[in-house]
């Protein structure tokens, strides 16, 4: 496997790039750490460039994903432990240090999309593939509502760049890498570098999840991370942030978080990891990565996987099951009716036992129920980038109460969508997903796409970047694996 060399000695150069972006990024001379993350930009984009060179347009695709999915995903691990290794008794300059380098994991990675895009949109002109127009008028919503005035522009701005930005770019590469795998085969390329940076990024999370249960048998109060995490507003729990814990009846049980900031990413992390080796018939691996998606608990990451579980296997082991669920994913009307159930499913339990889940549900609502109030332009382009959900609750803290909170669609992926982006961008991000949905070719992988964007109506966080590429991986990944060619009955006619 000579591929898993070189993506190997990438991931172990980058690991040090970042340790040494860390330590010196506590050096009080900003213009020594902004000196150095120009230079560590540049070195990541001549090492992509480095790998591409002797490859056909093809391959240089494969590589650039791989190599995002690389970068992106081992600095999500890492930046919770490193952060804390070189925490300074600046509590406040310590949570500005960590949020600079989540903005350029971000920023790097959209680098890299912007140069797929370059070279997919050579491949779809030769190929006589035309742009999705859907696609391209959701940037036109996306640009009106970034101009669109709101009160506090840096929500803005973390919208664009950790939701809106990274969706377009992801749902762009995946309808149009979709579209040309029906008349290109391209799944040799894929499969060699996506397998690879499929098993060197689990290998990575093993070491990070071991990292994390050391901690906890060590405590982590050792980092004083309550005090780091109540600079972003959190109240601390038996010296660990209120976030990492979750109430069951009358107690809080503490949620593992591995290396991540919050164990509802962690969770999902493992979800996505279980959901690809069980698709590719690595069950010890899923089985692996089950567990730590259990201990992890989030609700809406468990239900996912036990789902996809069930679809995964039951389309294996029985001709009948099989045969039910190509009828199901082959209709958008049964698509359409499962999603209906599903919500309404979730409201009716919400009122019977009260859960949690009634906010999200509010969330959803709310929006919708205060139409009224709205201007033409609001209803129909929506209020701004910025303008309400949980980023803007996290920016202003208590200034803001929970009906105008939820009535901003905050705890909803579809009601935030919505109220930023109005009628128009709600429609659209409706019907290129159905698009997406019916361009794979894979049982596994129409679950997948069809139930992420199920969940977006109650879950608000399931539009942030950490999620959406990790959804990004694993579908591509299960979709674009040559090594499927065998598995005849995970295909749909």
């Amino acid at each position: 496997m000579h591929y898993l060399k070189p993506l190997g000695i990438f991931s172990i150069l980058y690991f040090f790039s970042l340790l040494g972006i860390f330590a010196i990024s506590t050096i009080e001379n900003k213009i020594v750490l902004i000196s150095t993350v120009l230079l560590y930009v540049e070195l990541i984009m001549i090492v992509v460039f480095y790998y591409m060179k002797p490859y056909t347009i093809i391959h240089r695709l494969a590589i650039a994903l791989s190599l995002s999915f690389l970068m992106y995903l081992i600095h999500l691990l890492v930046t919770l432990p490193f952060s804390l290794m070189f925490i300074t008794d600046d509590m406040a300059y310590a949570g500005l240090q960590k949020s600079t380098l989540t903005v350029i994991r971000v920023l790097i990675t959209l680098q890299l999309y912007a140069v797929i895009l370059f070279f997919l949109q050579s491949i779809l002109k030769r190929e006589n593939i035309k742009l999705s127009k859907s696609l391209l008028a959701f940037f036109f919503i996306l640009v009106i509502a970034s101009f669109t005035p709101v009160e506090y522009f840096q929500v803005k701005f973390i919208y664009l760049l950790n939701s809106f930005l990274p969706m377009f770019f992801i749902l762009f590469i995946l309808t149009h890498l979709l579209l040309l795998n029906k008349k290109v085969n391209i799944q040799n390329e894929f499969t060699t570098y996506l397998n690879a940076s499929f098993y060197l990024i689990a290998l990575w999370a093993m070491f990070g999840y071991l990292y994390g249960l050391v901690l906890y048998f060590d405590n982590w109060e050792i980092f004083d991370i309550a005090t780091f995490y109540s600079l972003k507003g959190y109240e601390a729990i038996e010296g660990l942030p209120r976030s990492w814990w979750i109430p069951v009846n009358n107690s809080m049980v503490f949620r593992f978080p591995s290396t991540f900031e919050n164990p509802i990413t962690t969770s999902y992390f493992a979800a996505f990891f279980a959901m690809i080796a069980l698709s590719l018939r690595k069950y010890l691996l899923g089985f692996v990565f089950f567990i730590f998606t259990l201990i992890s608990i989030s609700k809406g990451a468990i239900l996912f996987l036990v789902l996809a579980t069930i679809v995964i296997l039951s389309s294996r082991i029985s001709l009948l099951l099989r045969s039910l669920l190509l009828r199901i994913f082959n209709s958008p009307i049964m698509l359409t009716l499962l999603l209906i159930g599903y919500i309404a499913l979730q409201i009716a339990l919400s009122e019977v036992f009260k859960s949690s889940a009634s906010i999200h549900i509010l969330g959803l609502t709310l929006p919708f129920t205060n139409i009224e109030q709205y201007s033409i332009v609001e209803l129909l382009f929506g209020h701004g980038m910025g303008s309400g959900g949980n980023f803007l609750k996290s920016a202003i803290g208590g200034e803001i109460d929970v009906n105008t909170w939820l009535k901003s669609g905050s705890e909803s992926g579809i009601g935030t969508i919505f109220y930023q982006l109005g009628v128009f961008g709600l429609i659209l991000i409706t019907v290129i997903h159905y698009k997406i949905i019916f361009l794979f070719r894979t049982i596994e992988a129409r679950f997948i796409f069809f139930f992420y964007f199920v969940s977006m109506f109650l879950q608000e966080n399931l539009i942030n970047f950490n999620l959406l590429i990790l959804l990004f991986f694993a579908v591509i990944i299960i979709e674009f694996n040559k090594d499927r060619k065998d598995f005849d009955n995970d295909y749909i006619r």
